[in-house]
């Protein structure tokens, strides 16, 4: 399964990446990253 988890270098997304790397493949990102305009 791939989970994709916005906003990475915070605490909770920290956390959230620990957790759910043994669900699947994780692809963390961080605001700066991604471009959410259209």
């Amino acid at each position: 399964m791939q989970i994709l988890l916005i906003g990475k270098n915070g605490q909770l997304g920290w956390e959230l990446r620990r957790t759910l790397l043994p669900l699947g493949q994780v692809v963390a990102l961080d605001y700066p990253e991604i471009d959410l305009a259209d």
